[in-house]
């Protein structure tokens, strides 16, 4: 283990090698942490004296993660982009939600850290293996379609090709490592955010109350993670009409979200082969019965049904016009508590402590607790 002076001298290399790369002065550095120049100078100089607060203000300046950069370790710590649901002719993110994200990154990275820890994951994030680019829009539909095709590929991968996905929020967090979290939003919508190697879903605390909208919620951000081009900075996804990619993209994650909670196999097992039925009624148990199957909401059954040719499109709006009736309770949604840490995190910070792999400090970090607030799994002295 290098002593401290050493420590500082690989820190300070390691700063002015980063700060160069980046195209920043010492003096522009200095600014971004509000701290006189003279803090940055002594610290690539390798002298003593820079204290861990400005190491993690310089961290967050250059991008990097501001652990590693303490233990004198080059970790890119990406900023992240942003993904919206329920877009309008308007940008429809609000900025007092980036705090809000922050913290939704840092709890994706517990997620993935305590799967390492417990030897749960692999060193690579599983939506590294995942193919991104921009929607195709050549074509009207040609945006849902590529969705079909992600969600069945996906389907493919989890070896789950025909029947039902109960737990959404599981299968994002369990085989994805995607934290879901239920946060208080100013923004109208839910939010996908990543940022390098670790994702989240924020569902807004206060529109998740019924089981069919989180399950398509969450299905529809699972797309904008795994197939979205990413940035450096926020990217805000717009549905405009002036913007045919952005709108690509959200046609595209609808499509998936249909095809993942409604696979095209599956309804074929269900229904038999399609046959564009135009009876009433019998459109209408169709719809039922793929409905409580697979357990989507009404209207995304009821266009699924009929753009895989299931029944006929004339039927379209008469249908979703009905009354629809609610998911059966198997299909509700195990959510966190609101402002609460993601349910796997929780499990495995668990694990983790009880075997000794974590200190009560991490783990009191881990879920959003105070220094003197005790362990939610230990019995009171």
């Amino acid at each position: 283990m290098l002593g401290i002076e050493p420590m500082i001298a690989r820190i300070g290399e390691m700063v002015a090698r980063v700060r160069v790369r980046r195209g920043l002065a010492a003096a522009e550095l200095a600014a971004r942490i509000e701290r006189d120049v003279g803090v940055i100078e002594r610290l690539e100089a390798g002298q003593p004296g820079v204290t861990t607060t400005q190491l993690d203000a310089i961290a967050l300046a250059l991008g990097l993660d501001s652990g590693a950069l303490r233990r004198g370790e080059e970790v890119d710590r990406p900023v992240p982009s942003v993904f919206l649901l329920h877009h309008q002719r308007m940008q429809d993110f609000r900025d007092e939600d980036l705090a809000v994200l922050d913290d939704a990154i840092e709890q994706a990275r517990d997620l993935c850290a305590l799967g390492r820890v417990l030897r749960e994951l692999d060193a690579t994030w599983p939506g590294a293996t995942f193919k991104r680019s921009a929607a195709p829009h050549d074509a009207s539909d040609a945006a849902a379609r590529h969705g079909y095709q992600l969600a069945t590929e996906l389907r493919r991968r989890l070896q789950r090709a025909t029947e039902p996905l109960r737990d959404l929020r599981a299968l994002a967090e369990e085989e994805l490592a995607i934290v879901v979290l239920r946060r208080r939003l100013s923004t109208r919508g839910a939010c996908a955010v990543k940022a390098g190697d670790v994702a989240a879903i924020v569902l807004n605390g206060s529109s998740h109350q019924f089981d069919a909208r989180t399950r398509a919620v969450i299905a529809h951000e699972i797309c904008h993670v795994l197939h979205d081009p990413d940035r450096e900075g926020v990217h805000v996804v717009l549905d405009l009409e002036t913007d045919r990619g952005s709108h690509a993209n959200e046609q595209r994650a609808r499509g998936f979200a249909a095809e993942l909670l409604l696979p095209g196999a599956g309804l074929n097992g269900l229904l038999g082969t399609p046959r564009d039925v135009r009876e009433q009624q019998t459109a209408v148990e169709m719809v039922s019965a793929a409905m409580d199957h697979f357990g989507a909401s009404w209207q995304i059954t009821v266009n699924h049904l009929c753009n895989h040719g299931f029944v006929d499109r004339s039927l379209r709006a008469w249908l979703e016009a009905l009354e629809a009736h609610a998911l059966a309770p198997s299909w509700s949604v195990a959510l966190p508590p609101l402002d609460g840490p993601s349910v796997l995190v929780r499990a495995r910070a668990q694990q983790a402590h009880e075997q000794a792999l974590i200190t009560d400090g991490e783990a009191r970090a881990m879920l959003g607790l105070e220094p003197i607030d005790p362990l939610p799994w230990t019995s009171p002295a």
